[in-house]
């Protein structure tokens, strides 16, 4: 009888994950932004943090966050 391998586990884990496995809340989004700041990442957190604005503008910023905003 001819036995048939079984699928490498990170293949099963990985078709076996919700499908909201990779999608970023916009709380994680903007602990990433803090953490880019705190890095010294300036022009990548300034970007991030204007996109996660226009994307969510409704989204309440912290006092740190929203000063980093340009003015209008």
């Amino acid at each position: 009888m001819l036995q048939v391998p079984a699928p490498p586990a990170d293949t099963v884990a990985k078709e076996a994950a919700p499908a909201t496995a990779g999608v970023i809340t916009p709380a994680e989004e903007l602990a990433r932004i803090e953490q880019l700041f705190a890095q010294g990442e300036q022009h990548e957190a300034r970007q991030r943090l204007l996109d996660f604005h226009h994307a969510h503008p409704q989204w309440p910023l912290p006092p740190e966050l929203q000063a980093k905003l340009p003015k209008p």
